[in-house]
């Protein structure tokens, strides 16, 4: 029977809270709640996607792509 190495995934949610502030000429500041997803494969944070509870003020607070 072949070997298989073993999978060993895990996917987890976590409620967080992002404040920040930033100068760029003026002051910018966010502050809201978001949810962090992650996807951990062995030991190490595989990939991280970030959900804001107010996506516009966040674009606003990075600014333009």
């Amino acid at each position: 029977m072949p070997q298989h190495p073993a999978i060993n995934v895990l996917t987890a949610t976590c409620p967080s809270r992002t404040s920040l502030a930033r100068i760029a000429n003026k002051w910018t500041v966010m502050d809201q709640d978001g949810v962090d997803l992650l996807r951990v494969e062995g030991d190490r944070i595989a990939e991280v996607w970030l959900f804001s509870s107010d996506p516009a003020e966040e674009d606003g607070f990075w600014g333009a792509a």
